[in-house]
């Protein structure tokens, strides 16, 4: 023989009420959470050195989007592809080298590789500096033989003469620094879920 006792009744109304309760608080915790993510992501990538545009692509959905539940969730994510390089960088391997620009030899205002400078200025001669590799170009330098700035109509042609300078450095890798820290920022709201909650289930 077998008995069973189920909950009914007040007790019944008194657990479902309490619930529905819980379930508010938690799921208004997670949104309030979510929204602080958002903020606290996007201030870490203006803190590197991001515009506006990347700042925003740093997205925060919570769920559920309406209502309330007992497992609320929040996901967080950024809308450009890359955007993990800045944040847990790895090495650019160069085959065999790659070239950086020596910007003080090069016009400003551009981003300079080896192909661009060859296709809009002039050619390129290789050799080296003690261990590393250098390309010299032809580089336009007034008459202390400091390179000359580009002005609104172009290089200067008074009293120029070109000389080889080296405008490129090569290495065999690179690595950005780290940017910014997502996780970091996660782990933080994460950790203060329970205080959010605690508040909310006070005021409910």
């Amino acid at each position: 023989m077998k008995l069973t006792i189920t909950v009914k009744g007040d007790i019944a109304k008194m657990m479902e009420d309490e619930g529905k309760r819980v379930a508010t608080a938690l799921t208004s915790a997670f949104r309030k959470g979510g929204e602080q993510l958002k903020q606290r992501g996007r201030g870490a990538i203006a803190a590197g050195g991001f515009s506006g545009k990347w700042q925003n692509a740093f997205r925060v959905n919570t769920y559920p989007k309406s209502g309330n539940s007992m497992s609320p969730r929040i996901f967080g994510y950024h809308k450009i592809k890359f955007a993990g390089q800045f944040q847990e960088p790895e090495p650019v391997i160069g085959s065999p080298y790659i070239w950086l620009p020596i910007e003080k030899n090069l016009p400003g205002g551009q981003h300079w590789s080896p192909r661009k400078y060859t296709r809009t200025i002039g050619p390129l001669k290789s050799g080296r500096s003690g261990s590393r590799p250098i390309l010299f170009g032809l580089v336009s330098v007034n008459s202390k033989g400091a390179p000359l700035k580009p002005t609104r109509k172009g290089v200067r042609l008074t009293k120029v003469r070109k000389v080889w300078l080296p405008v490129f450095v090569g290495v065999r890798s690179v690595q950005d620094p780290k940017r910014f820290d997502l996780n970091a920022e996660a782990e933080k709201v994460a950790s203060e879920l329970d205080g959010i909650f605690s508040a909310e289930w006070s005021n409910g």
